[in-house]
């Protein structure tokens, strides 16, 4: 009895020394896999990236030189690059949807000689691509209208019963318009006028 106890007891202790050892061989956790692979990937990106700055680093050096003599050849076209540039932002600036401005109340204008109409009567909208033009407009409203009074002052009912009399007085208004404006605000912008409505009596 005492030999079988002994052997049992023999058994289990080995049963228990092979789960110990199963438990000591258990392959790593997935946590640990994860780091590993991110601490390697940081030192394999961080050698490239270094590899890559000195590479760059060495191309890059010219000998004194032939950097002066290019930068002798390329200071006029860098210079002409420049004006191009400061153009095309100034042209970005400018460009954007219409906005459209009624000048109120409707004009009324009355013919010095009044044989065929005795006046007209019409209403005006501007064209601009700047909110601040239309602000300037608002702000300087009177003496631009006064100005606009003594365009028309001297227009004939001939001349404005006519298609091209119609539209040089736009023409006219348009630039009637920017000039007060830059007198005025040093600001222009008003790029067209149209006629809203048109009443020659």
């Amino acid at each position: 009895m005492a030999d079988e106890a002994e052997n049992n007891e023999a058994e289990n202790n080995e049963a228990e020394n092979k789960k110990a050892e199963v438990k000591e061989k258990k392959p790593p956790s997935t946590m640990k896999i994860v780091i590993l692979v991110v601490v390697l990937a940081s030192i394999i990106s961080g050698g490239i990236v270094g590899l890559t700055m000195f590479l760059l680093a060495d191309d890059s050096q010219q000998p004194a030189a032939s950097a002066k003599a290019k930068d002798a050849d390329t200071d006029d076209e860098e210079d002409e690059e420049d004006e191009e540039d400061e153009e095309d932002e100034e042209d970005e600036a400018v460009e954007g949807p219409p906005i459209y401005h009624r000048l109120d109340p409707k004009f009324v204008v009355g013919f010095r000689d009044q044989r065929n109409a005795r006046f007209m009567q019409f209403t005006v909208q501007i064209m601009t691509r700047d909110k601040n033009v239309i602000s300037q407009i608002k702000e300087h409203n009177p003496p631009i209208r006064s100005n606009l009074l003594l365009l028309f002052d001297n227009k004939t009912s001939d001349l404005m019963s006519s298609r091209e009399g119609k539209e040089q007085l736009l023409l006219e208004i348009t630039e009637d318009i920017n000039a007060s404006l830059e007198k005025l605000a040093d600001a222009s912008g008003v790029e067209a006028a149209y006629f809203e409505s048109f009443l020659i009596q």
